[in-house]
């Protein structure tokens, strides 16, 4: 009947837009996980073992960036049934539920990476700081320093570790010259004083 074709037609067409919206969103996931692991093989490269406070956050984004995505076989073609339609279109949610799983784990893990530098960073910071008490030229180097360890932050950090580092050698240096000039005076002094008369 009439009525029947245009029941099926109806039934076909439903099909072909709720195919074609799961591959949107499939599309989407995709392009998203496609940047995310750009993202996290930059990281992974540019991220050595000794960077980290757990070295094992880098092996676990290794794992993530080295397992292989399923990839959909199968189209939201008009001319198809739509029996095959629909089958496809359940593959891409199923395949779209997967890649947004993969998406989840990916920027979970690059951020125990990230995370895991910045405790490294700050525990290597933490460690300059004891050992510099009393051998900076300037002590306010070191107060800049724990503010920006309190506040967990690797920029603040960076530059904070390079001005105690600087006054540190600047003492270093003051404290030789000193020493230089301590010595030549002992010198001096040692020269000048006259010699024992062994009568």
């Amino acid at each position: 009947t009439r009525h029947a074709a245009a029941v099926r037609q109806e039934a076909h067409e439903t099909a072909i837009s709720a195919c074609d919206s799961a591959e949107a969103t499939r599309k989407t996931v995709q392009s998203d996980l496609d940047r995310t692991t750009a993202k996290a093989s930059r990281l992974l490269k540019d991220t050595s073992r000794g960077q980290v406070a757990d070295p094992k956050t880098l092996d676990a984004l290794n794992r993530l960036l080295d397992a292989k995505t399923t990839t959909i076989k199968g189209s939201c073609a008009p001319d198809a049934a739509a029996s095959d339609v629909d089958r496809t279109t359940e593959a891409l949610r199923r395949t779209t539920k997967e890649l947004k799983n993969r998406l989840t784990d990916l920027k979970t893990a690059a951020k125990a990476v990230t995370d895991s530098k910045l405790d490294k960073t700050v525990d290597d910071a933490n460690a300059l700081y004891k050992e510099t008490d009393g051998r900076v030229a300037d002590d306010k180097t070191r107060a800049s320093l724990l503010d920006a360890i309190r506040k967990r932050d690797a920029d603040a950090i960076a530059k904070a570790v390079k001005a105690v580092n600087d006054s540190k050698a600047a003492k270093e240096k003051a404290d030789a010259e000193a020493k230089a000039r301590a010595e030549q005076g002992r010198d001096h002094d040692e020269a000048g004083s006259p010699a024992a008369d062994p009568g």
